[in-house]
């Protein structure tokens, strides 16, 4: 099993290298001030040098997953439960190291920026999720999220390249991006299911069922919240039903309806439940956030159906559609598996908001619009540096290029694949990758240390006449 974890390793921190783009099909971005110096130090070595750092890296970073696990349960045998595994009979281990290996080196052979497959490396960690589960080592998921990735975002270098015009329009015609974003939805319905499975046949102590638990729940707000946001954006009906109902699975269905007519609109402003102030904690905002971005959601809810001369309490408010889509999914785990399975898709629904709001959190944390100079209580437009901006290479692919929220935001339509990078002064730039923020969002004195400055500075950008960039039609709705 540690052999599987090496080869996995050298594959995806392989990939992570070879995506150094290059040729006509990509005009690099003007690299940021934000840790310049360390992205040249990094580039100064051959690539084989960085490749064989990275591999070490990664290889001892993932030995804290069996060294706790004995830790925890020392009478553990990881080879034991591999022999006693109902998985191992069906799918021996080698096949399903050759599994994973042809997902990895699909992507990692896919060296076009225009190739969609690079994305499909985000599909690894659902399988890793079951694979560590049938070995009964719940908390793979948990050390890959905190310790793993946030040191590999140091080490792998920035991704700042963007797609050339021409280029645009073909990958947002390329139907492949899209359909790599379709497909997670009966996946992750499908995986729901076999949890609550998990959680009620597998006679699991409290400890295991807590830590299964917590890793599906990041899984759901890394990846199925994240695809679910990358889907309500956009103008084709179905595709916006597909987010809700991944957003349903995570009981946070109104993120729908506030997201796209609350959050957008009122971005960096004070009446944003959704965008975090300077000096304060992530303790702090997560109440102010998940109560105050459910009343903004009721509140626009019941004004469109107030438009559309509609009853509150019908079928046409989508926030009370949603939750009664969780109700139900919540009901019929229920009653397949037993109240172990409620506990497990409540439990796993928090954790996965959670983890939206701490990317919230992160986005806009201090940044601030000015108030419009053509009239009373309105702001000056949505600009690039009204959001926090990262290129960390490894995270840019898991999370389908959400860390380039500066352009999301002051072009909401644009699709994932063709999202831009801009440098200080048009965007405002985080130290590290979204998982490296995600520990420093949970240590305050540290984020406030390492953020409170580069919010001055930001905040100075935003005062400036700095150049801007095109604002295109949002087509969202």
């Amino acid at each position: 099993t540690q052999s599987t974890w090496g080869n996995f390793s050298s594959s995806f921190l392989f990939f992570a290298l070879r995506m150094k783009t290059k040729g006509s099909t990509v005009q690099s971005a003007p690299a940021p001030s934000s840790g310049a110096q360390w992205d040249r130090f990094l580039s100064s070595f051959p690539v084989p040098v960085q490749a064989v750092v990275l591999v070490a890296a990664y290889v001892g970073l993932t030995q804290v997953s069996p060294l706790l696990k004995r830790a925890l349960d020392p009478s553990y045998d990881i080879d034991a439960a591999a022999a006693a595994s109902p998985l191992t009979a069906v799918l021996p281990a080698p096949l399903f190291r050759l599994a994973i290996g042809v997902i990895t080196m699909t992507a990692l052979f896919a060296f076009s920026f225009k190739s969609p497959l690079k994305f499909t490396i985000a599909y690894v960690v659902p399988a890793i999720l079951v694979y560590t589960a049938y070995l009964r080592s719940f908390h793979d998921i948990i050390v890959i999220v905190f310790v793993v990735l946030p040191v590999l975002e140091l080490l792998a270098g920035p991704d700042d390249v963007n797609p050339e015009q021409a280029d645009e329009s073909e990958m947002v015609n390329n139907l492949s991006f899209r359909v790599i974003t379709w497909l997670w939805v009966p996946l992750q319905l499908v995986l729901l299911v076999w949890g609550a499975h998990v959680v009620a046949h597998w006679q699991l102590s409290i400890w295991e069922a807590a830590l299964f638990t917590i890793s599906f729940g990041l899984q759901g707000g890394a990846l199925s919240i994240n695809i679910a946001h990358e889907l309500i954006h956009k103008a084709p009906w179905y595709e916006r039903q597909l987010g809700r109902v991944l957003l349903a699975c995570v009981c946070y269905g109104h993120f729908d309806v506030e997201h796209v007519w609350g959050h957008h609109k009122q971005v960096s402003t004070p009446h944003d439940p959704a965008s975090a102030r300077l000096g304060e904690t992530f303790y702090a905002f997560w109440p102010r956030t998940v109560v105050g971005s459910f009343r903004s959601a009721w509140h626009i809810a019941a004004q469109r159906c107030e438009r559309r001369g509609r009853s509150l309490w019908s079928i046409h408010n989508e926030v009370l559609n949603l939750a009664l889509l969780s109700a139900g999914m919540a009901a019929g785990l229920t009653a397949l598996f037993g109240a172990r399975a409620a506990a497990f898709f409540f439990g796993q629904s928090f954790v996965a908001f959670s983890l939206l709001e701490v990317v919230n959190f992160i986005e806009h944390y201090g940044l601030e619009r000015l108030p419009s100079e053509t009239g009373p209580g309105g702001y000056e437009p949505v600009r690039p540096i009204h959001s926090w901006n990262s290129d960390a290479r490894i995270t840019h692919l898991f999370l389908f290029k959400l860390q380039r929220h500066s352009d999301h935001h002051a072009n909401a339509g644009r699709r994932y694949q063709i999202l831009r990078t801009f440098p200080e002064p048009i965007a405002a730039q985080l130290p590290t990758g979204y998982a490296g923020m995600l520990v420093l969002a949970l240590i305050p004195p540290l984020f406030a240390y390492i953020m409170d400055p580069r919010v001055a500075k930001a905040r100075a950008f935003s005062r400036a006449d700095v150049p801007s960039i095109p604002v295109e039609p949002d087509h969202s709705e």
